[in-house]
């Protein structure tokens, strides 16, 4: 029920003598202070003009059920509390509704339970995530290498800015296959070339993008007269030609660039191989010795082997990818000295893929 509040005369309020009640000489209904006295005698002389206005019960108990008059929890004080006041005697006390010590801790052990399981799995996420991006910069610089090498491309100087070393392990071989002396490692940067640590003269440092394909083009085994051949191990270093773009050029902070992705990867071009009990020479054209010795001319696999990421030792991490294709067309050697093949040095030849040339097999040996 909605309570309006209004002042009342002392003399209209019958109040019985010694029922504990002490009154203000004019006071509100429940929530206002009552005012105009304080404890003591100024009280006693208000409540003695009020127990003359004292009338009947009758009287009382209806202005009672009227008022909802509560005695104080202080008997002495002379302030009318509208809520119910604490209770004196042992009588219980009504409390605020909250959560226990037990239920607070309960929850503190399902989100601590929670959080450990959140972190837990963190780091595997992450990783992942890690993971995933890396394969797709790996596939998308693959291809890029890929279509440069067998196409024969010359003109992608772009790649001096995220090859910046290329390494030939050679390895010279006579008739039966065994290896002649030690091997030879060819280094080319940017700046410089190396053989075996020593600077070659004159330099052939990796300055353009003809350089650079020209060496990732090199094949497995080159040729010889004597001893009949070497093989060659290319392996290139390289930032990340994808990714973000923090890292890429005009990028120079070598701060940057050392913490940047980088991989590296071996390069290797082998003719397709010929059948060991083939014919020379057959009316049926799949088993004519002439075809195969034309395909093998003219068809090349290309392999590109991925190792990731560089680690500041030099060593490389746990990621790995292979990709193969075929590669149709003649591969011609050259170089960019300007001097004949003849007195170039092995360490400069260049190995370019002409898509749009054929050559013809050279006859088969007696």
């Amino acid at each position: 029920m909605k309570m309006t509040n209004f002042p009342i005369p002392l003399t209209n309020i019958p109040l019985p003598i010694g029922s504990g009640f002490r009154w203000s000489s004019s006071f509100s209904l429940p929530g206002r202070q009552l005012g105009g006295c304080s404890q003591g005698n100024d009280c006693q002389g208000n409540l003695q003009k009020a127990d003359a206005a004292l009338k009947s019960n009758s009287q009382l108990s209806t202005l009672n059920s009227q008022l909802r008059i509560q005695k104080p929890a202080h008997v002495g004080s002379c302030f009318f509390k509208g809520q119910p006041a604490r209770r004196q005697g042992g009588a219980r006390v009504r409390g605020q509704a909250a959560f226990t010590m037990i239920e607070i801790a309960l929850s503190l052990a399902v989100i601590a339970f929670a959080l450990v399981a959140i972190i837990g799995v963190l780091p595997t996420g992450m990783n992942v995530q890690k993971e995933n991006r890396e394969e797709t910069i790996i596939n998308q610089d693959a291809n890029l290498f890929i279509n440069a090498i067998r196409n024969g491309a010359r003109g992608l100087d772009d790649l001096t800015n995220y090859v910046f070393a290329i390494t030939n392990y050679v390895q010279q071989y006579d008739a039966a296959t065994n290896p002649v002396g030690a091997i030879v490692t060819y280094g080319y940067t940017f700046y410089t070339s190396t053989q075996n640590g020593a600077q070659t003269s004159p330099l052939f440092p990796i300055t353009n993008g003809f350089r650079i394909i020209g060496l990732l083009g090199t094949p497995k085994f080159t040729p010889n007269s004597s001893p009949p051949g070497y093989s060659n191990h290319v392996v290139a270093f390289a930032r990340a030609l994808s990714g973000s773009a923090v890292e890429k050029y005009p990028q120079n902070d070598p701060n940057v660039q050392a913490t940047a992705f980088s991989y590296r990867f071996n390069s290797e071009t082998i003719p397709v191989t010929l059948g060991t009990n083939i014919p020379a020479t057959t009316t049926d054209l799949w088993t004519d010795q002439r075809y195969w010795r034309n395909l093998q001319a003219n068809l090349n696999e290309l392999r590109l082997f991925f190792r990731w990421p560089l680690l500041p030792n030099g060593s490389y991490g746990n990621g790995w990818q292979s990709f193969h294709t075929t590669v149709s067309g003649q591969l011609v050697i050259t170089n960019d000295n300007g001097l004949s093949l003849a007195n170039t040095a092995p360490s400069q030849l260049l190995y370019f893929f002409q898509p749009q040339s054929f050559v013809q097999a050279p006859p088969p040996l007696p």
